[in-house]
């Protein structure tokens, strides 16, 4: 073939669709390739041969028949004039027309599952729970398939002697998801970590719904608990944080028992312990 020489030839080009919406997948089309009669130089044909040249379709550009998508023979040459950008007069179109039929997909909004593994330097924890940006992802498959998915979960991770806040970015486990597509498939996480350290509070016994005509005696009247505490608030939190309660209408009648609980406490604690978990009343004449 010489380079300067013109030729008339046919060629084939394969072709993609962009801007497919997340909710449509291509189950069939009636052609996989364009075919182009093209009048060029020896040089054009050969640089086509050399750098395969796939053309552009925008899926917006194909006219709608319920769930069928087609392309026209005119409008396939347009689109091929735009890709290739040959002249006018220069090619024809081989191919009648693009026929595509598709199917729905579903969507979902799902919550993230943290499989990251922190092994804490003594005396150090977590202040709260991982933070995920963004906080839900949504996927996209079969019905049937989404009803069954409540979560993702990330990449299982360890990071050990964690003494600091942890900030960083993960991937979400696909492995084990039958789905078409998800939102992102990489979320950014932080964890917020502080020095903890234990202190003993003391907290006087509130009981609640006792009758008025009843007058009510219970021992211990004040409980020993342990908590951890963040160092930097160690000095803050005093009995007055706390409302230790138990409730008489929740009491175990055939034991003379009540159960303790905290109706109130406050940020910047955790590991909460009682020195016991009954307190026994006397109803009083």
């Amino acid at each position: 073939m010489k380079l300067s020489k013109t030729y008339t030839d046919t060629i084939e080009f394969n072709y993609e669709l962009k801007n497919l919406p997340k909710n449509k997948i291509i189950k069939k089309s009636n052609n996989e390739i364009i075919k182009v009669q093209l009048e060029a130089t020896g040089i054009k044909f050969i640089s086509f041969s050399l750098f395969e040249k796939t053309i552009l379709i925008d899926f917006n550009q194909l006219e709608q028949v319920d769930d069928n998508y087609y392309l026209a023979n005119e409008r396939i040459k347009s689109v091929v004039q735009e890709n290739l950008e040959l002249p006018n007069g220069s090619f024809d179109i081989k191919t009648k027309d693009i026929n595509i039929s598709t199917y729905k997909l579903y969507s979902k909004k799902v919550g993230i599952q943290s499989r990251i593994n922190i092994d804490f330097a003594t005396g150090y924890d977590s202040v709260a729970d991982f933070q995920f940006t963004p906080d839900s992802l949504t996927i996209y498959g079969n019905q049937t398939v989404l009803d069954t998915i409540h979560s993702v979960s990330t990449q299982q991770k360890t990071v050990h002697k964690v003494k600091e806040s942890l900030e960083d970015r993960i991937a979400i486990d696909l492995s084990q998801l039958d789905i078409h597509d998800i939102s992102q498939k990489e979320v950014d996480y932080k964890l917020k970590v502080a020095k903890y350290t234990e202190k003993k509070i003391k907290l006087p016994i509130d009981v609640i719904n006792v009758p008025d005509n009843m007058k009510l005696s219970i021992f211990p009247k004040e409980i020993q608990m342990n908590i951890e505490v963040e160092l930097q608030h160690y000095d803050d939190i005093t009995n007055k944080d706390f409302r230790l309660i138990c409730d008489y209408k929740k009491r175990e009648k055939d034991d003379n028992v009540l159960t303790p609980y905290l109706d109130m406490k406050p940020k910047h604690i955790k590991n909460i312990r009682f020195n016991t978990s009954k307190v026994n009343y006397l109803i009083r004449e």
